[in-house]
């Protein structure tokens, strides 16, 4: 490694504060962990100026750069598809020197991003956390966001030699002997996360945290409610973070069964920064998660599941992606083996049937399983090799 080898990180999404910019970071200071200077160059938006630094911005001890877009519509295409013109309006010829390479989430590595930095020998590596499917989108197959999604999974992304993939399934569909190709799950930075408070058992708390929709069967969860015992439900309460009750009574053509048979159990409370987030999650027993097994769950990775796990709450869920490499019954979570209510029922039943000793242990086995494979530090060995072998 050279002095300061330096790698820019660029992303389209909305740094600090999107999905998208979590990912970033934990893997920026992976980065730096390793050694590198790392930048981060995204587009300005009204957070940033609360955190400059004199001339520079900071996020958690992160430089990143944000430049304003264009007013023009064609200067804002130049700055979508021809990435060079925004790097150097942005790095002095000094810092280009040392750019070891430039990570694109896939949202923003384009055709013409890819073959202008071909054509100028400037390495790249791409990160794939995501393969849509039609019904994601409001025009369905016809849907221009959709088509430009696949052109770029199908069509670009592979002619990339080195590639980021959330999961084995995305790593399957690039895998062969010509790339250079590592599969690095969510991560986070678990020292951020506040120790789970070591409450009582009694009543058990379960949270969904996420849009209220059923594309992750909460209808099916909260059916699995309905089915317990009035003696159980006395001991369980569930709270669905995400939306409005008006949400909710639009979403469910049930809610008033779930409101009247849950109504000492349920609670619904609107979005909340994350933040708040982390610390509601130090306060319930369990989080609950159904997925379907369908492409883009398969290749996607909830990145929900190593949040829980790193505040020390374990998870139940059913088997896609990679959760199955992490999440074993009765030991940190609890699995669900299909989506019928009576399975989340019995799922509850099992945590419901656990004495304090045995939650701490489960809780304990879930920060554990965080630590071990999802904090920045984890996949460092790793991460070091496949930088070593950019092509």
């Amino acid at each position: 490694m050279r002095f300061e080898d330096l790698i820019v990180m660029h992303t389209i999404s909305k740094y600090p504060g999107s999905a998208s910019a979590n990912r970033i970071n934990a893997l920026a200071h992976s980065l730096k962990e390793l050694g590198y200077k790392v930048i981060i160059l995204c587009k300005y938006n009204s957070d940033s100026k609360e955190l400059k630094t004199g001339d520079s911005y900071y996020y958690n001890g992160i430089e990143f750069r944000p430049y304003k877009d264009k007013k023009k519509i064609t200067n804002k295409l130049i700055n979508r598809f021809l990435f060079l013109s925004v790097l150097k309006e942005n790095f002095d010829s000094e810092e280009l020197k040392r750019v070891k390479c430039i990570y694109f989430t896939h949202k923003n590595y384009t055709l013409l991003t890819m073959l202008s930095l071909k054509k100028n020998k400037i390495k790249s590596v791409v990160d794939v956390t995501e393969f849509h499917e039609p019904f994601q989108f409001k025009y369905k197959i016809f849907d221009i966001k959709y088509l430009i999604h696949l052109f770029n999974i199908k069509l670009v992304i592979p002619n990339s030699q080195n590639i980021i993939s959330i999961t084995t399934y995305l790593k399957n569909i690039y895998d062969n002997k010509s790339k250079n190709i590592i599969v690095v799950p969510p991560q986070i930075i678990i020292n951020d996360y506040k120790a789970h408070n070591d409450l009582e058992y009694n009543p058990v708390k379960f949270m969904y945290a996420g849009t209220i929709t059923n594309k992750d069967y909460i209808g099916e969860i909260l059916e699995g409610l309905c089915l317990l015992s009035e003696k159980d439900k006395h001991k369980v309460k569930f709270e669905i973070v995400g939306g409005s009750e008006e949400d909710f009574k639009k979403e469910f053509s049930n809610w008033f069964k779930y409101m009247n048979e849950l109504k000492n159990v349920l609670t619904i409370t609107n979005r909340i920064p994350k933040k708040e987030l982390e610390k509601k999650l130090s306060n319930v027993h369990y989080t609950i998660l159904l997925r379907p097994r369908r492409r883009y769950s398969e290749a996607g990775f909830p990145s929900k599941v190593p949040e829980s796990l790193a505040a020390g709450v374990p998870v139940i869920l059913n088997e896609t992606s990679d959760l199955k490499d992490y999440i074993k019954d009765g030991v940190n979570g609890f699995i669900i083996k299909d989506f019928s209510a009576l399975e989340v029922s019995e799922a509850i039943k099992s945590a419901l049937s656990l004495n304090r000793t045995q939650y701490k242990n489960l809780s304990t086995n879930a920060y554990l399983t965080a630590k071990n494979n999802f904090d920045y530090t984890a996949n460092l060995d790793e991460l070091a090799k496949f930088l070593k072998n950019l092509k």
